[in-house]
């Protein structure tokens, strides 16, 4: 059960991450290069943000309050967002991508049901 639910969560996290990358016009939060806890971009002119809450991940559009991205059964250690960008000579473009590192462990009293996974990925702006 504690794999399952740490496995599930990371999976709907990192789709719902990606999606909202691929639809940004601009990653505004981390910098080029820099890691950090916290995603913004800018999706139809609108801020999302992407942080951690007491354990939660958290997806922020605009003014709204905040919606749960993972349930209270699993714990997000801060993530780790960079910014990269790599520049093609042979076709004078450069594409930005956003690695996005996630560590999630299964919130349980008993240590019997101890389960913790890390995932890192990087989605391409397009």
């Amino acid at each position: 059960m504690a794999r399952a639910e740490v496995n599930a969560s990371i999976r709907f996290a990192e789709e719902r991450i990606a999606q909202d990358v691929k639809s940004a016009t601009s990653i505004d939060t981390p910098i080029l290069g820099a890691p950090s806890p916290v995603l913004t971009m800018t999706i139809n002119g609108t801020p999302v943000t992407y942080d951690t809450s007491s354990g939660v991940l958290r997806r922020t559009e605009g003014v709204n309050p905040p919606v749960f991205v993972t349930g209270t059964n699993v714990y997000v250690n801060p993530p780790t967002f960079t910014k990269l960008e790599n520049f093609n000579p042979s076709f004078n473009a450069t594409t930005t991508s956003l690695s996005i590192g996630l560590s999630v462990s299964y919130n349980a009293s008993s240590s019997d049901w101890g389960y913790t996974s890390a995932y890192q990925t990087a989605v391409n702006l397009r």
